[in-house]
């Protein structure tokens, strides 16, 4: 778990390195997890159980990501510089159909949203 946390962070790290990478406002709808869970255990928080050890992995350093509903493609998400109630805004979202709104930053294939806006996705 830790290793596949330290390797998330090295490759964020050496794609985001540079400050010439695209950059535009997005929204996405979809399902809010924890990366580690939802790859390599295939787990989606969407019952009391699964959000547990979701919420666990969390815990442990994981990373939030959302899922794509249309595309199945997967954004990391991340906070604003200072925001200390970025994991607490986000979890109660476990197992919901999402929204995100934030800036998009895509390089070598990896996307990350820094997070402005999160609700519950009310449309179809």
């Amino acid at each position: 778990m830790k290793s596949l946390t330290r390797l998330v962070a090295v490759i964020l790290g050496l794609c985001f390195a540079s400050t010439s990478f695209a950059q535009k406002k997005t929204t996405v709808n979809g399902d809010i997890v924890e990366l580690t869970s939802y790859l390599k255990e295939n787990i989606k928080p969407s019952g009391p159980a699964a959000k547990e050890i979701a919420m666990e992995n969390l815990r442990k350093g994981g990373t939030l990501a959302i899922v794509q509903s249309k595309t199945r493609k997967v954004y990391l998400l991340s906070s604003a510089p200072g925001d200390t109630t970025f994991t607490a805004t986000v979890a109660p979202y476990f197992g919901l159909m999402a929204y995100i709104k934030g800036t998009l930053y895509s390089r070598g294939g990896v996307n990350m949203i820094v997070v402005e806006d999160i609700g519950k996705y009310l449309g179809k």
